[in-house]
């Protein structure tokens, strides 16, 4: 028992160091003009600090469209203890990503009984490329914190679900609801808690019988309904929050309904294809809107179906591969376009995937030492693959955050991975003109708008510029064009 724990410490111990060595370098970034001007440094209530004034415009705010209080309270104490200082806003965000490493095992461990197993999925967890944005990303705090409130839930829960008892359950909810306040998008987590349920908990009636892991007590099926409804409540509220928040931004509900769920079928396979081949982060993936080639998702929706119709029959004898995909896909519903809203010309995101990817990590992590763990040849093989590909990926994303050291580097990086795009030619010319480079925003500028002639927002950010550097006729050639009809304003 002494080695079982001592083993559990030394895991956890590296999987700190992992996550540290990968991204500590994180500290050395800047803000970005890239949403931390609106989160942080042209913020005035989070440069209150905490106060009790600070605190209540936080939970009661409703400021970029979005509710998050969990999230506004965070970055207030980030200023009480750091000020104007880039570097600690960064230190808060990478220590909640080791925590949740080191939560993912723990977690995963408590659930199943199997050790390495839990150490293999939440290594890959800790180095992930995918996880660049939200650890090197001031604004995207939401996520990290998100995802340790989200993980101490489901603690709660194996831990309520060993014996189920009313004092066990209270703590379910209230980190449920912590989850919530740091972002919205953690609805789906009962639903998560369902799948947990059937395995590894093995709570349901038809749940796998025992597999060589640790054996929870099954419950009766209305308890396993009933212990969701307090759950669901908060979802519920959580929703209408979200919603009311963006009332006012739909801004893709434009894109006819089935562009959207073609863009969505696509986007899941490149997640999930991204996942085991980490390459390609291009910080801001156009929508195709209705440029959608229709093999695209045709092609996409057989290949999901396919590993459906694999996870399904293999439910009975290989549980985690349904419960990890159905993990990934449902929990990427919420945030996958289908339903509009927010101002967003995005197709995908990798924060996004930062909750979703545990799905996958799982069923990974269980079915790879299945299929090659046969003798001491394979062994020692998989052993290698497993060290090359943690060496892979913790090295995509030690370069990965160096791109985001600024915003002039960020948006270089945005345009050299597509160089078509227009958002990443108007953010470098934000990150120029931030950096007080104005002669070099302007073609940048120049360059987004040849890429979209009919946004606003654009050609006004360039008439201004010309208009300071004498270039009068060109400045109301783009003004001009504003006021033609037809001519909506985009979101960049």
């Amino acid at each position: 028992m002494r080695s079982y724990f001592r083993a559990e410490i030394i895991i956890s111990l590296t999987l700190i160091a992992l996550s540290l060595l990968t991204f500590g370098h994180v500290c050395l970034n800047e803000f970005l003009d890239y949403d931390d001007s609106l989160y942080v440094t042209n913020n005035e209530q989070v440069q209150a600090g905490l106060t009790v004034e600070s605190a209540f415009w936080a939970v009661t705010s409703f400021e970029h469209q979005i509710w998050h209080p969990l999230t506004w309270l965070s970055l207030q104490l980030d200023w009480e203890l750091y000020g104007p200082q880039a570097w600690g806003f960064h230190l808060s965000s990478l220590l909640l990503h080791t925590a949740n490493s080191v939560l993912v095992f723990v977690v995963l461990h408590k659930m199943t009984g199997a050790m390495w197993r839990s150490a293999l999925a939440a290594a890959f967890f800790a180095v992930h490329p995918f996880h660049v944005e939200p650890v090197a990303w001031v604004s995207s705090r939401k996520d990290v914190l998100g995802l340790f409130f989200a993980l101490l839930t489901m603690l709660a829960y194996a831990w309520y679900a060993a014996k189920p008892g009313l004092a066990r359950y209270g703590l379910v909810p209230v980190a449920f609801a912590a989850a919530l306040g740091a972002k919205s998008v953690f609805v789906i987590l009962p639903c998560i808690l369902v799948l947990l349920d059937y395995w590894p908990l093995r709570r349901m009636p038809w749940s796998p019988e025992d597999q060589g892991t640790v054996s929870f007590p099954r419950a009766q099926w209305l308890l396993v309904i009933a212990e969701k409804l307090p759950l669901l409540t908060l979802s519920w509220f959580a929703s209408q929050f979200a919603m009311f928040a963006q009332m006012s931004t739909f801004a893709n509900v434009a894109i006819p309904v089935e562009y959207r769920i073609g863009n969505a079928l696509v986007a899941l396979v490149t997640y999930a294809g991204k996942t085991f081949w980490p390459v390609y982060f291009p910080i801001h993936y156009a929508h195709p809107g209705t440029d959608l080639p229709l093999w695209k998702p045709l092609c996409a929706g057989v290949l999901l179906m396919a590993l459906t119709i694999v996870a399904i029959t293999n439910a009975r004898t290989r549980p985690w591969l349904l419960v990890g995909w159905l993990w990934f896909v449902g929990s990427l519903v919420p945030v996958c376009g289908i339903i509009p809203g927010g101002q967003t010309t995005a197709s995908m995101a990798d924060r996004y995937v930062y909750l979703p990817m545990l799905g996958l990590l799982i069923a990974g992590a269980w079915i790879v030492p299945e299929t090659l763990w046969m003798h001491s040849t394979s062994r020692r093989l998989t052993i290698g693959v497993i060290a090359i590909g943690l060496l892979f990926c913790a090295g995509l994303s030690w370069q990965q955050v160096l791109k985001w050291q600024n915003g002039v580097s960020l948006f270089q990086h945005a345009v050299s991975m597509d160089p078509e795009n227009a958002f990443a030619h108007s953010g470098l010319g934000a990150a120029f003109y931030a950096d007080g480079r104005e002669e070099e925003a302007i073609p940048s500028y120049e360059h987004a708008v040849r890429l979209m002639p009919s946004n606003a927002r654009f050609r006004r950010i360039l008439a201004g510029g010309l208009r300071r550097m004498g270039r009068d006729e060109e400045a109301r050639r783009h003004e001009k064009a504003i006021r033609l009809p037809n001519q909506p304003s985009e979101p960049p």
